[in-house]
């Protein structure tokens, strides 16, 4: 049986950030392409959901999976992906867990 993913509201305003700040980086073509990128990557973590690295010192459960310079958070529940956030590699992720 195949996996499914959902997004908490959190990771849509993460997507919508990168989204935005790749339209004024990059421009229109490769801010769509990075974005549909993720989403792929989202797709293969539902099909492969023990594909992340466990980070019990962020959260219980939650895994991570690196995309270029951005880092998917997620938990498996059940048959399915729940992606929590997309951040930068570059951000204080233990900070942004601890709220």
């Amino acid at each position: 049986m195949s996996q499914r993913y959902a997004l908490t509201p959190e990771a849509e305003e993460d997507l919508i950030g990168i989204f935005l700040h790749g339209l004024t980086t990059w421009g229109r073509p490769q801010a769509r392409q990075y974005h549909g990128d993720l989403h792929h990557t989202f797709d293969v973590l539902a099909e492969n959901p023990q594909a992340g690295r466990t980070r019990s010192e962020l959260a219980a459960s939650i895994r991570s999976f690196p995309y270029k310079a951005h880092v998917i958070f997620y938990v498996i529940e059940r048959d399915e992906v729940i992606i929590a956030r997309i951040l930068h590699g570059a951000r204080d992720i233990d900070v942004l867990f601890s709220r």
